[in-house]
């Protein structure tokens, strides 16, 4: 397996825990979007889009996909960063934003997100929000390691496995 390829499925494994860092082993997966979202109440909406901003939610979105950029450009050969650039420079979670708004409606109730704002006004809900960049920073980088250390694993066992065939084919080619 080339290097670029070892470097692709360990950064692809990186990401996965810390996009997902949130997340528990009982929830269920959630569907793709549809294509056209149902409507949504202009209540409900407001109260979305109010818990977005206070969380800053696209923008912790934006500081994870630089980190993640930065962390390709690391691994990859220089010859290959105008791509990174081009694909991380044009990127912006503002383009999901309708989307994962409407999955905030479909996932939590209007009294739901009202307390959630009103947790985040509090002492603790300010510190979280002050603190969640670094946290999501320290998550990627956990993540990174982990993706790396199972991508390791992954294309050992790989290699181990095309060696005893190769090496059973070359024994079944002496004897016959």
């Amino acid at each position: 397996m080339t290097s670029f390829r070892r470097t692709a499925l360990a950064l692809a494994l990186a990401t996965l825990p810390a996009l997902g860092f949130a997340t528990t082993a009982t929830e269920t997966p959630v569907a793709a979007p549809a294509t056209e979202a149902p409507a949504i109440d202009p209540a409900k909406q407001a109260l979305v889009a109010e818990l977005m901003r206070t969380t800053g939610a696209i923008e912790i979105g934006n500081q994870i996909a630089g980190q993640m950029a930065q962390s390709f450009r690391q691994q990859v050969p220089a010859e290959m960063h105008p791509i990174i650039d081009e694909i991380f420079g044009s990127l912006d979670m503002r383009d999901m934003e309708g989307e994962i708004a409407a999955l905030y409606a479909r996932t939590f109730t209007e009294q739901e997100l009202k307390d959630m704002l009103a947790f985040y006004e509090t002492p603790s809900g300010r510190s979280m929000l002050a603190k969640t960049p670094a946290l999501m920073q320290e998550s990627v980088a956990i993540g990174q390691a982990w993706g790396a250390r199972k991508a390791e694993a992954v294309i050992a066992r790989i290699q181990a496995e095309q060696k005893a065939k190769r090496e059973a084919g070359e024994a079944a080619d002496a004897k016959g």
